[in-house]
């Protein structure tokens, strides 16, 4: 809704969501109160545009360490005998980025790997950067 519609991060159901938590007392995305959660939204606005701008996400090495906090900030991926990535937990808004950007690659944590997606190579594939020759996405 946001960053498609143009929606206010307020008039989000994710938004609204986490300010019921929080006003229950929880600490979703380890924000406390509404001016945290504001600052949350407005840092993953900022992320948001400067990936945009730079036509891809950064890797995880390019990033100050506030940014990337991997409980909380990394793209979960699992490797499936095919090759094909399958997006685990963690991440959503990273994942929603290169989406909604059509980005063709993004930076991701690996997790299980198939034996088979090993056997066929689908690993060393996957590891390739189209946009980044010297970098691995994982």
């Amino acid at each position: 809704m946001r960053w498609i519609d143009g929606a206010d991060w307020e008039e989000t159901p994710i938004f609204r969501q986490l300010m019921r938590q929080i006003d229950q007392g929880l600490v979703p995305d380890d924000c406390r109160s509404g001016e945290e959660l504001v600052a949350r939204y407005r840092q993953l606005d900022s992320i948001f545009e400067e990936t945009r701008a730079r036509g891809r996400m950064l890797d995880m090495d390019e990033l100050p360490e506030f940014h990337y906090r991997r409980a909380h900030g990394a793209t979960l991926v699992h490797i499936a005998r095919d090759g094909t990535c399958l997006r685990s937990g963690g991440g959503a808004h990273r994942f929603a980025i290169a989406h909604i950007l059509d980005l063709p690659e993004m930076p991701a944590q690996l997790g299980a790997i198939h034996p088979e997606a090993l056997e066929a190579g689908h690993l060393e594939r996957l590891r390739r950067s189209a946009l980044k020759p010297s970098a691995s996405g994982f």
